[in-house]
């Protein structure tokens, strides 16, 4: 394609050479044989050729310059569908970051979401192990309270018991003998009734006071 405008301009100098020389040969054979010569139609001939050529040289120019086109065109399709495919490689990206954000956001939250866990159970082992040193605190207070009881009840009899001895030995001082005995033991029974027998320490004085007036 680059030599056919060189083509042309030689097929046009040519064609002026061939256009100068039959001028000049025709009128010198003018004057010679009145313009008969048999050159003249070897001339003509190759003229018709070069211009046969020259028109086929035009239509293949034509037929390249209309390939050139087509590719051109095709060219700018090509070049539109790229376009159209890098957009929507963009878009596509737009969405993928927009994406991993949303991803991102979500592991945040799961992450939030295991501490708050995380919290919630250190507060239940917390509440289980309160939970517990109660329950110790109420089995020591009910230990705590049932020795104290036993121990109320047992310093209620000693403490009615030496009332009783203290008392049934000065009333059996006081009486001598076996009287002072039974006196001292009677009274004994009625101080240490105050502390839980009672019954048994009324009849003891019932029992006494009859045996007394005998």
């Amino acid at each position: 394609m680059e030599g056919m405008p060189v083509d042309k301009q030689n097929n046009r100098e040519v064609l002026g050479n061939l256009s100068n020389n039959n001028g000049q040969s025709s009128s010198s054979n003018s004057g010679n044989n009145g313009g008969d010569n048999p050159k003249n139609e070897e001339y003509e001939s190759q003229i018709k050729d070069l211009q046969e050529t020259v028109t086929r040289k035009n239509q293949e120019i034509f037929e390249y310059s209309f390939l050139v086109n087509e590719l051109k065109q095709r060219i700018s399709l090509q070049e539109h569908k790229v376009l159209e495919k890098e957009e929507i490689i963009k878009q596509n990206q737009e969405k993928i970051e927009k994406r991993e954000e949303e991803i991102a956001k979500l592991q945040r939250e799961k992450n939030s979401v295991e501490e708050q866990k995380n919290d919630i159970e250190e507060h239940k082992n917390n509440i289980e192990e309160q939970k517990k040193k109660l329950e110790e605190l109420n089995n020591k207070l009910e230990e705590g309270k049932n020795k104290s009881e036993k121990g109320e009840t047992i310093g209620k009899i000693l403490v009615g018991a030496a009332a009783g001895a203290a008392a049934g030995a000065v009333i059996g001082g006081v009486f001598g003998g076996p009287v002072g005995a039974a006196v001292g033991g009677v009274a004994g029974a009625v101080i240490g009734g105050v502390v839980g027998v009672a019954k048994s320490a009324s009849k003891a004085v019932k029992r006494f006071f009859g045996w007394f007036r005998k």
